[in-house]
């Protein structure tokens, strides 16, 4: 079971992240060994408008990516939660 305190003190400034935009640097496209894991999906190197460079897995619809593709950091559920569980959030980038 997740500690949410932990969870919270982990991710509290995430907020500042949402919103800078950037470009997709270098990508790499992974296949799970699960049948229940969302494949493939992207992970990306992306340059952020802030001069930052961050390693960011692409949002689930923004499948037909390239090098140069503008993206902007959004805010989105990272693991399916049991019942019990705490629904854990992070940064992933979406294409614009």
């Amino acid at each position: 079971m997740c500690n949410a305190i932990k969870i919270w003190r982990e991710n509290e400034n995430l907020n500042l992240w949402i919103g800078i935009k950037g470009q997709i640097i270098s990508y790499t496209q992974i296949y799970g060994t699960n049948s229940n894991d969302n494949n493939p999906y992207y992970v990306t190197l992306v340059k952020l408008d802030n001069g930052i460079f961050s390693t960011l897995s692409i949002v689930s619809e923004s499948i037909d990516i390239k090098i140069g593709d503008q993206v902007v950091l959004v805010l989105r559920r990272i693991k399916d939660p049991s019942k019990e569980s705490i629904v854990e959030y992070g940064i992933k980038a979406k294409k614009i």
